[in-house]
């Protein structure tokens, strides 16, 4: 399904749906969740950052190292196609603590991936607090 943002209404209920019905519970609709949000981040930067990153993300802290893997592969597939969110300080940070992931299944899939900063975010601003801030609750 493209995002071309032509019906924005029925776009607005089917993302309502897959983030009420398939973020929380089990850990199957959570991986499902991470797939459903993978194929938007792929296909549309603006539609995955408004109303998926922050979610997606925050599985990195997740209970279930299963669900840990499948954020690991996606972001892993997403890293070796050079993805749209390659130079993203969030999702670069949240690779690195996939990296030092207590199970080794989480950290191997995630260990060839070489984290990439934007050099112009690195030599403009460097403010690790705020960095911190927005970060702090996808520790594992």
């Amino acid at each position: 399904m493209k995002y071309t943002g032509q019906d924005v209404a029925q776009q607005k209920s089917i993302i309502k749906i897959v983030r009420d019905n398939f973020r929380h519970g089990t850990y199957k609709r959570r991986q499902l969740y991470i797939m459903m949000a993978t194929d938007v981040m792929n296909q549309s930067k603006e539609l995955f950052e408004e109303y998926f990153k922050h979610d997606y993300l925050s599985l990195v802290g997740d209970r279930t190292s299963n669900v840990r893997i499948v954020l690991a592969r996606s972001l892993a597939a997403h890293f070796t196609v050079m993805g749209s969110f390659a130079f993203d300080p969030l999702v670069n940070h949240c690779v690195k603590l996939l990296k030092g992931d207590r199970y080794a299944d989480v950290a191997e899939c995630v260990a060839g991936i070489q984290l990439l900063q934007n050099k112009k975010e690195d030599s403009s601003e460097n403010d690790s607090s705020s960095f911190s801030s927005h970060t702090s609750d996808f520790s594992a």
